[in-house]
């Protein structure tokens, strides 16, 4: 039976040892950037509520163009009226959201006194 070298086992043992601690090491690492940076992705629940411009006229059976602000990220989707016919520039405010289209109805802003 062949002789296994003096150190040899220990050698093999530290290697195990300190590829285990850098896995361990790079699974926290990934951990702690997940927490930090969070999820910015847009998802269709994000939209209802949301206040924004309108870029194309829209109407209840014409497709229009909305600008939100969402997660810190400005976009466009298309959108149809609610409420008859609205114009280019109007604001709106986001009420259901199917599919990839969303559905607006006027929006007045507040004014304060």
């Amino acid at each position: 039976m062949p002789r296994i070298a003096e150190g040899t086992v220990s050698a093999l043992l530290l290697g195990w040892l300190i590829g285990l601690s850098l896995v361990a090491a790079l699974l926290a690492w990934r951990a702690l950037l997940a927490i930090h940076h969070g999820n910015s992705l847009v998802t269709g629940a994000d939209l209802v509520g949301q206040v924004g411009s309108l870029r194309l006229p829209c109407g209840p059976k014409e497709r229009g163009l909305v600008r939100l602000s969402v997660r810190g990220s400005v976009i466009e989707v298309p959108a149809y009226s609610s409420a008859g016919p609205l114009r280019r520039g109007q604001t709106v405010m986001v009420l259901e959201q199917r599919g990839g289209d969303v559905w607006v109805t006027p929006h007045a802003i507040p004014r304060t006194p």
